[in-house]
């Protein structure tokens, strides 16, 4: 599902036939911007929605903040024209100016970020105002993901002991099984293969905190193979 919505959030296309033998294949090309909600604090876990998402906290309603359901309506019935009309201040201003905004170190969603901090230039928000609440919306996002990760939590764990690491997978593997604490036997992976997929995937949120991970390296010359694995702290 995390895949879907990626695809979903920066263009997706596919084929399909409606039936073999009676229709010729018709195309399809998907790209929205989604909302959704739900109850669990790892809703975006995987790293690659996470670094596409804005996640928004909203806090509990207190008994004394409920409001009638007419009334709240009623409330955003007048305000509706004021909210559309910044909304539409925001689109001018964005059309008249995103190509203007220089985004010192953009995002996956680059495009997404020069024009939005362009709209809201024009809706009164400060220069860079947009461009840093999204940067740290979105490392706030990937360092949840990074302590859902069993791997990444450990490869943390094996840094802060000074312990960079440069080398196989299978030595990698080794490695970190000394730091894996008290993590389940269901949540670690079963051998190297499992671990250089569950690497992979942790890549982007062990970035957001300060650890670089290469792999695939060919570091024959240093008696480690054609695809070695480094991992280090990257100063910030």
């Amino acid at each position: 599902m995390a895949d879907t919505f990626c695809m979903i959030n920066t263009a997706i296309a596919t084929g399909k036939r409606m039936l073999y033998t009676d229709d010729e294949e018709h195309g399809f090309e998907v790209r929205r911007p989604t909302l959704f909600n739900g109850i669990p604090v790892d809703l975006t876990e995987r790293t690659d929605l996470a670094s596409r998402t804005i996640k928004l906290w909203l806090p509990p309603i207190g008994d004394s903040q409920r409001r009638l359901e007419r009334e709240l309506w009623a409330e955003l019935e007048a305000a509706r024209p004021r909210i559309f009309g910044a909304l539409l201040d925001g689109v001018v201003g964005a059309l008249r100016g995103w190509q203007g905004v220089k985004i010192e170190r953009p995002s996956r969603m680059a495009d997404f970020e020069r024009w939005a901090e362009a709209g809201c230039r024009a809706m009164g928000f400060a220069a860079g105002e947009f461009e840093a609440a999204y940067r740290a919306n979105r490392e706030g996002s990937l360092e949840a993901a990074c302590e859902g990760s069993a791997v990444a939590m450990a490869i943390r764990a094996m840094l802060a002991k000074g312990k960079p690491f440069r080398g196989t997978m299978t030595k990698l593997y080794t490695r970190l099984e000394s730091f894996k604490g008290t993590t389940r036997d269901r949540d670690w992976p079963k051998d190297p293969t499992r671990l250089s997929t569950e690497l992979r995937r942790v890549v982007s949120a062990l970035s957001a905190v300060g650890v670089v991970v290469q792999t695939d390296l060919d570091l024959r010359d240093e008696g480690h193979g054609q695809r070695a694995v480094d991992i280090r702290v990257e100063p910030r």
